[in-house]
């Protein structure tokens, strides 16, 4: 674990969380004859990532660097622009992808009808809900992958190596029927991440490292996912890579450097 951190990161993760998602894809396939318990998965879902990074740091560094990385959860004080942009970015994102939409004739004009639906209480509590959930993948791959890939790569290729590290750690969810990815395509699904992924580091950059703020955009673009109306995928990549564009155009080279490295940067990989 101390000579590769990040190979040792990685395999645990998928070790801890495919134990489950494998079997079940085998399962859902007809390859295996099994039951798995729907808490099962879910467990495995935001427990290998933050699991793996916990057990490899404190490995490397000892209680001192697991404290760090786990103190990172309570930072909150942050300039106010950051919060709008983990907040709003996605929303933003999906109005702009369904006006595109409607405009080229992919979806009808009444799928505006539907943003009058969205029951707001409930959107909250989903949002909150979520960025206790995803504190646990964000300990992962903010926490732990994002400062090592930075230490050597500089932030747009580790955004790009967290990113494909990411996705393919989803990859037995795309043959399980009922979960999200199951109806998406893994290629699009990767190029899509690539832009969050940039997009996230731009916010970890900016905010000493907060994994609050991480865990804070991860549900909010899980949850308006979830309330909007869906949209083409090829659209939503298309605006998700223009907004991304701007906003690091906008905040690019002085706001992305990186300026939080590892604690252990002098190790490989």
């Amino acid at each position: 674990m101390r000579r590769f951190p990040l190979i040792s990161f990685y395999i645990l993760a998928c070790l801890i969380t495919w134990s489950v998602w494998v079997p079940q894809a085998l399962a859902a396939q007809g390859m295996i004859e099994l039951q798995v318990p729907d808490m099962m998965n879910y467990i495995a879902y935001y427990i290998g990532p933050p699991l793996a990074a916990i057990l490899v740091t404190w490995s490397i560094g000892g209680r001192a660097a697991t404290r760090d990385l786990l103190r990172r959860l309570l930072i909150w004080r942050v300039d106010i622009r950051w919060y709008l942009m983990a907040l709003f970015t996605r929303i933003v994102i999906l109005i702009l992808a369904l006006a595109v939409s409607i405009a080229l004739g992919y979806m009808p004009f009444s799928s505006l009808d539907s943003l009058g639906t969205i029951a707001i209480p409930a959107l909250l509590l989903n949002l909150v809900g979520r960025v206790f959930a995803h504190s646990g993948e964000e300990i992962g791959w903010r926490g732990f992958v994002l400062p090592y890939a930075q230490a050597t790569l500089g932030p747009f290729s580790a955004s790009v190596i967290v990113a494909l590290l990411w996705g393919a750690w989803h990859v037995p969810l795309f043959f399980i029927p009922g979960t999200v990815r199951a109806s998406s395509d893994f290629v699009l699904f990767l190029i899509w991440l690539i832009a969050i992924s940039l997009l996230h580091t731009l916010l970890y950059n900016n905010t000493n490292g907060s994994l609050f703020i991480a865990s804070l955009f991860h549900a909010s673009y899980n949850t308006a996912t979830t309330h909007f109306p869906n949209v083409p995928m090829v659209v939503d990549i298309v605006i998700t890579w223009l907004v991304a564009g701007v906003l690091l155009r906008a905040c690019t080279p002085k706001n992305m450097v990186n300026k939080r490295q590892s604690q252990f940067h002098h190790s490989k990989v």
